[in-house]
């Protein structure tokens, strides 16, 4: 899909495990989330997190 400089809120989905929201501002604003099937890799990604921070002394 093509988007414009119409488009207020151009929404994009990478792979399926996320949402990324581009907002037509000055300057431009872009936000980040997990989708719904993202949002089922949560567990996974809190392990790794806390592994990592385990072995960083964080």
């Amino acid at each position: 899909m093509l988007w414009t400089h119409k488009d207020r809120s151009a929404r994009k989905r990478w792979p399926g495990f996320g949402i990324r929201n581009v907002f037509a501002e000055v300057p431009v604003r872009v936000e980040y989330a997990l989708s719904p099937d993202g949002e089922t890799l949560s567990p996974v990604l809190n392990s790794m997190s806390a592994w990592g921070a385990a072995r960083t002394g964080n």
